[in-house]
């Protein structure tokens, strides 16, 4: 089932409770531009649409706290896409949980979210890898490859350019963008 919210500004807790138990089949939910939620909405969301594969939470910027973020990687762990773009209340330890509890997912977009810093670009990279660089040779060629396929980091400016070399090197099946990144 897929749903698409996106910009309705009265859009709010109890809208996401509603959705919570009337959607438990949802695998696509767009609410980028709502800000009248909580995290705390969110959080109860992911307890009961587990089956999420895609959310977009772009410009939720109250709601996309690190508390809402640690629930999305406990119990959305089906999840394929996340975008979180200008919430910029996301930070590092919650980006780990995410790299960690959500295993299928392949596109993170986290432009705009100023928080964030080198940790998260280095839990990413290990987290997608297994620590172990040469997995990818044998997964050359395969459409399912592991690890993320796509990662927006544009408009940062805490992330040195060795944290995006790290993760570049341990990850190459993916592709970033990377506009607004200084050159080393």
């Amino acid at each position: 089932m897929d749903l698409d919210l996106s910009k309705s500004f009265k859009l709010g807790d109890r809208s996401l409770y509603a959705l919570s138990h009337g959607c438990r089949n949802l695998t696509k939910l767009n609410i980028s531009g709502c800000t009248s939620f909580s995290d705390e909405g969110l959080e109860y969301l992911t307890k009961f649409c587990r089956k999420l594969k895609i959310l977009n939470l772009c410009g939720c910027v109250k709601a996309a706290t690190d508390c809402a973020l640690q629930a999305i990687g406990q119990n959305c762990n089906m999840l394929h896409s996340l975008n979180l773009g200008w919430c910029d209340n996301v930070g590092d330890l919650r980006v780990t949980s995410l790299a960690y509890g959500c295993p299928d997912l392949r596109c993170l977009d986290l432009c705009g979210c100023v928080r964030i810093t080198d940790r998260a670009m280095y839990s990413l990279a290990h987290s997608r890898v297994k620590n172990k660089a040469s997995i990818w040779q044998p997964m050359m060629g395969r459409y399912d490859e592991e690890g993320l396929r796509s990662l927006n980091i544009s408009q940062y400016t805490a992330l040195t350019p060795s944290a995006v070399q790290h993760y570049v090197t341990r990850s190459p099946l993916f592709t970033p963008a990377l506009e607004g990144i200084p050159s080393s």
